[in-house]
């Protein structure tokens, strides 16, 4: 039986870097696999990374964790569906992971969220990493509450058959 895909993701990017944790003095988020710099090496942005997503109606939440590259403060801006959400400056030299988590709400179908920095010297820019997006909890409620009707009405018709 063929898999079928039940999401679909499109990514496009101007001026980034994929960097190999490890490599360079980098250390991604749980020290293997990699992270995307938002400003890329050879380039003086901006520049923008989107991910676009068709989506069910509902809740969802995105969650990501950033940290800065280690030549300089950098900073970026979190937009969904081109509207901007949040600004992040990222200043300290600290090599600490931040995580965060934006709730929104959408009608249903594509949905893009695009991370986008300024104009920066080649080499500084922002390190994102585990970028996900999960649907909040009232939302699997309300699936559930959903699946349980369903039952309730497949078991009453079974009664009333019998």
């Amino acid at each position: 039986m063929p898999r079928r895909k039940h999401c679909s993701l499109w990514i496009q990017a101007d001026h980034f870097d994929y960097l190999k944790s490890g490599n360079s003095g980098y250390s991604c988020v749980g020290s293997s696999g990699g992270c995307i710099e938002l400003g890329g090496s050879y380039t003086s942005p901006p520049s923008k990374v989107d991910f676009t997503l068709n989506l069910a109606a509902g809740n969802y939440a995105i969650s990501f964790d950033y940290n800065r590259q280690v030549y300089g403060p950098s900073g970026f801006d979190l937009q969904i569906n081109g509207a901007p959400v949040e600004s992040f400056a990222v200043l300290a030299a600290d090599n600490i992971w931040r995580t965060h988590t934006e709730a929104f709400t959408t009608l249903g179908g594509p949905v893009t969220f695009s991370f986008v920095t300024g104009n920066l010297a080649p080499n500084v820019g922002t390190l994102i990493d585990n970028v996900t997006v999960v649907p909040e909890p009232v939302t699997y409620a309300l699936m559930l509450a959903g699946l349980g009707l369903v039952g309730y009405m497949a078991r009453r018709r079974k009664q009333s058959a019998g």
